[in-house]
Order: C-alpha cells, then structure tokens, then sequence
C-alpha cells in the first residue's frame, strides 16, 4: 500500500523540545566547521629523503632540519590544509608547473623554475657545492686541485680517469653547472636520483666523487666512521654561500601561502625561530650569516 504524506497548514507548528533544539544547533555548528575544513585550500609539501634536510628513515626519522622547519610553517598558517608527500627533485618542480598547491622547502632558483613557482624574498643561506672523495682517493683527485686545495673544474673537465655523480634535477650554479653542461667535458659524471645513493655509490666504489651542499656534506661526513673516511673538497670559483628558498606554485594556492611566509619572515624573531632547526647541521659562523639574510627583491 503506498504510503500517503499528510499535508500540512502552512500555518500549523512544529512543536520541538528544549533537548531536540539543542541537538539541532550542535548538528549545525559541526555542519558548519566541517564544511569550513573542507573549504580550507590544500598545500602539498613535497620532499625526497635527504638528510639532514629531510630524514624518512632511521633513529633520526622526522628530525630534519627541513622536517622541524615544515612543522613550524603548519603552525604559523593554519588557514591551509598541509600534507606531506615523498617525490624526487624532479618530480616536485614537474607537479609544481603544472598544478596548484605545490610547495617545497629547500629550492634554489634558476630561470627555468622562475617560469611556473614563486619564491619567498628571505633566502636560507647554506654552505655552498662540495667535492666528496674518499679520504684514500686523495691522490687520485691531487692532480685537479689549486695550491689552495680547491678543486679546479676545467681541469678536472680534461680527465677521463675520474668518475662522478650529481643529482637529478638539481641547478647548480656558476663553474659547477658549466662543468656538469659542458660537451666537451670527459670526466664521467652520472645523474643520480639522490644524495643517499650518491653516498652509497662512493662507499661501494661505483663512482670515485660527487658534488652536493655543505649541509648534506656535515651529515655524511659525521654519520661516517671515527676515522671519518670522507673528505669534502671547496671548488675554486664557486661562492661561499648557496641561497635556498621556499617554492610554491605560481598559482593562487601558492602565491597566498608564499605571500604569507614572506610576512612571517620580516620578523626577525620567526626567521630565528624557523631557522633553529638547521643550527644542528651548520657551523656557528655559517648560522650566523644564515641568520643575518635579508630579503630579496623578486
């Protein structure tokens, strides 16, 4: 039998008791908040396991500077959805071209990122590209060095005995991008994914140096033995310094969240705060001057 709804005077009430009104309002106050999280726009930081920037694994795990420093931003903007998500240096900067709401902390600039991300105006000045050899491969790398014990890469361009690596995806600066894009160059360099398994390359002897920032440098040479096996080498013509930046998408998400941090950051007492967590990895006088940048024009 089908069931028949009673029509009701629009004039006739609905008698509703105290506890059922209460109800009714809680349901919309949750409604109401959860429709509002929902709203909140969503910001993936992206990020590949490489200590001490970032560490997935080990009794160090979450405890990077990068991790602590991503926990910090989470809390000073908490009108965004943060999540996290694992990718290769590569793969970032190809989500952050072509969709919203991409960021990652420890990005360096070049024109091609230029292009498609927006970057904050306060640099985080680190230690700049190293050579890294096995203290026993000295003397294979002596032939390459100035009096000063930096590495000459136009030399080290003219030999074929040496192999080495660099990472994917990464822009590196000045006389160490020419050396990695020169034509002409017969040293055997090999495109590696990341600075973990640059490391573990050299420990096995597949590659005989790679080149990577003076804060990775500090991680891989103190995680080393007491004998501390590796040696990190200055290049001749590089900078002390390498500026690194927070990326995001040039898009509205991540223009909002780079125009916010760019706020943060003119406080000296936040740039202090967010910046702490690379104290562990950096000498005093590196920090000092991580500390003491300013900001940058676009």
């Amino acid at each position: 039998m089908a069931c028949r709804l009673k029509h009701r005077p629009p004039t006739e009430r609905i008698m509703v008791s105290p506890q059922v009104f209460a109800r009714l309002v809680l349901l919309s106050c949750w409604m109401t908040l959860s429709l509002s999280a929902q709203a909140a726009d969503s910001v993936s930081w992206m990020s590949e396991d490489s200590p001490p920037f970032y560490i997935y694994q080990g009794p160090l795990a979450g405890q990077g500077a990068g991790d602590l420093a991503l926990g910090q931003i989470f809390a000073r903007l908490p009108s965004f959805d943060h999540r996290r998500s694992e990718a290769s240096i590569a793969r970032i900067f190809h989500e952050m071209q072509y969709r919203d709401g991409v960021c990652y902390l420890g990005a360096l600039r070049d024109p091609t990122r230029e292009a498609f991300a927006r970057f904050n105006r306060r640099p985080i000045l680190l230690p700049s590209f190293r050579v890294l050899i096995e203290k026993s491969h000295r003397g294979e790398m002596a032939p390459f060095l100035t009096q000063n014990g930096e590495v000459d890469l136009s030399a080290l361009a003219g030999s074929a005995s040496l192999r080495g690596g660099y990472r994917l995806g990464t822009p590196y600066p000045g006389v160490l991008g020419r050396f990695i894009d020169n034509p002409d160059r017969k040293t055997r360099l090999d495109p590696i994914l990341t600075v973990k398994q640059m490391n573990s390359m050299l420990s096995a002897g597949n590659i005989d140096f790679y080149v990577e920032d003076g804060i990775a440098v500090r991680y891989y040479t103190a995680g080393r033995p007491l004998d501390n096996s590796l040696l990190s080498l200055r290049i001749a013509g590089l900078p002390p310094t390498i500026a690194t930046y927070i990326a995001c998408s040039d898009r509205p998400v991540g223009r909002a969240v780079v125009a916010q941090l760019d706020r943060l950051f003119e406080d000296d007492r936040v740039w202090a705060d967010f910046l702490a967590p690379f104290g562990r990895w950096l000498e005093a006088a590196d920090f000092a001057m991580a500390l003491a940048a300013r900001s940058v024009s676009d």
